[in-house]
């Protein structure tokens, strides 16, 4: 059997999203998984920044309703345009990345 993923989408500052996190870690001691964590920042009703933390590292895929691209503070780090609203780039473990919408 491969490795369970959950994702958590919040925000920052959000109590809610840290209990159900909390709630979340409490259960791995049961059951192992990897818990993804992104934090969403909205504007307008919009997406304005995503940003995610990669655990374990490799392929990350992100879908938006609208076109978005990645905002990367490292050189030489670009993600592959599968279509316009949806991007895939390699992370590494223990890596933070951003995306952002494209207006």
């Amino acid at each position: 059997m491969g490795v369970i993923r959950v994702a958590v989408y919040g925000k920052r500052e959000c109590a809610l999203c840290d209990e159900v996190k909390a709630t979340l870690l409490a259960v791995r001691t049961e059951i192992p998984f990897v818990l993804d964590e992104v934090d969403i920042e909205w504007k307008d009703s919009k997406l304005d920044k995503a940003t995610i933390y990669s655990k374990l590292g490799g392929k990350c895929r992100v879908r938006s309703a609208a076109p978005i691209k990645l905002i990367s503070e490292r050189a030489g780090h670009e993600a592959k345009t599968i279509e316009p609203t949806v991007i895939e780039f390699e992370t590494k473990a223990g890596g933070t990345y951003s995306v952002s919408s494209e207006n």
